[in-house]
């Protein structure tokens, strides 16, 4: 089973109002590639602070908002995928 985990040399943070994802370097933070997180990657990023499952992640957004399981699951995924592409979460494998 996949587990998704945020890269723990990925800070998140709130910079003026807004939720960012920084990738630190030699634990400095690289400036130059700041990510600005919408509502729901922000959750899932902080949630995925430990690994979780795609079930486990879903369930999570359900409960915190309003939203159905299928259209949870459908943007989820795709923030799962952007932020392994962008090497923001790894992904463990049971």
């Amino acid at each position: 089973m996949k587990r998704y985990c945020l890269n723990p040399q990925i800070i998140i943070s709130e910079v003026a109002g807004e939720m960012v994802a920084v990738p630190l370097v030699n634990s400095v933070a690289q400036m130059n590639k700041v990510f600005t997180l919408n509502q729901t990657a922000a959750f899932i990023f902080q949630f995925t602070k430990t690994p979780k499952s795609l079930e486990e992640i879903v369930d999570a957004i359900i409960e915190e908002f309003d939203i159905d399981k299928e259209t949870a699951r459908q943007d989820i995924t795709e923030i799962l995928d952007q932020g392994v592409a962008s090497n923001l979460l790894t992904i463990e494998e049971n």
